[in-house]
C-alpha cells in the first residue's frame, strides 16, 4: 500500500478546482458552520502542506467562488463582518440503492498534521438506509464518523467494486482491518472515481 499518495494538485497554484476539492475534504458532512475568513486560511495553508503552490490571485476569491459552485455548500449567516458557511454532506448519483463514504475525525486530523493527502476511508454499499448500515458498522465505536459522501445508484454492488477496483490498482486498499472497505484515500478522490465511472451521467462538479 501507498502510505503517502501525492496530492491530487501538487506542485500546482491554488485554483477553484483544488479549492473546491479542499473544501469538501476539510469541511463536508462536519456539524458546525465554519467562517469564510477561517476556510480561507485553512485552505491555502492544506494546500501549500501539500506542496502545492501559493495561489496567482487572491484566496478569497477562489473560496467565494468554490462555495457559490458547490451543490451542498450551505450560506448559514452573517456575523461581526463575518459570513459563516457549512458544508453538507455530498449526495450525487441518482437511485434507489447506496454507496457510501465515512471516516473518523482521528484520522482526518492524523492526515492534516503530518500533512498527508489521505487518510482512512470507509466505502460500503447498502440497499437500505446508509446511515443505519453505517450505524450497524461503528456500533462500537467511540465517536461517530463523518459522513461526507453519498452516492445514489440502481447497482450498488457494481459501483462499489468499480471504486474499490480503482483505488485497489492504485495501492490504497488497507488490510488488517475488520472490514475489507477501508482505503487510503479522501471524499473528493472518490466522487472523481464516482464521476469516471459506467454508472455515472449528467453534470459532474469540478473537483
Amino acid at each position: 500500500m501507498d502510505n503517502n499518495p501525492t496530492y491530487e494538485y501538487a506542485e500546482i497554484p491554488l485554483s477553484l478546482r483544488s479549492t473546491k476539492s479542499l473544501i469538501i475534504d476539510l469541511y463536508a458532512g462536519k456539524e458546525h458552520a465554519i467562517a469564510r475568513d477561517e476556510m480561507n486560511r485553512d485552505i491555502e495553508e492544506r494546500h501549500l502542506d501539500l506542496r502545492g503552490q501559493s495561489a496567482s490571485s487572491d484566496t478569497d476569491g477562489y473560496v467565494r467562488r468554490a462555495l457559490g459552485g458547490l451543490p451542498n455548500a450551505e450560506y448559514k449567516e452573517y456575523v461581526n463582518g463575518c459570513s459563516y458557511w457549512k458544508t453538507n454532506r455530498l449526495e450525487l448519483g441518482s437511485g434507489n440503492n447506496w454507496v457510501y463514504c465515512f471516516y473518523f475525525q482521528r484520522d482526518q486530523y492524523r492526515s492534516t498534521r503530518d500533512r498527508k493527502w489521505c487518510w482512512k476511508c470507509n466505502i460500503g454499499r447498502t440497499s437500505n438506509d446508509p446511515f443505519d448500515r453505517i450505524r450497524e458498522q461503528i456500533r462500537d465505536a467511540p465517536k461517530y464518523p463523518i459522513i461526507p459522501l453519498l452516492i445514489k445508484t440502481n447497482d450498488e454492488k457494481t459501483l462499489e467494486r468499480y471504486i474499490h477496483d480503482t483505488l485497489k490498482a492504485k495501492r490504497r486498499h488497507i488490510r488488517n482491518t475488520d472490514t475489507n472497505e477501508d482505503f487510503l484515500t479522501c471524499p473528493s478522490e472518490v466522487a472523481r472515481i464516482f464521476f469516471d465511472s459506467p454508472d455515472f451521467s449528467g453534470e459532474r462538479i469540478s473537483l
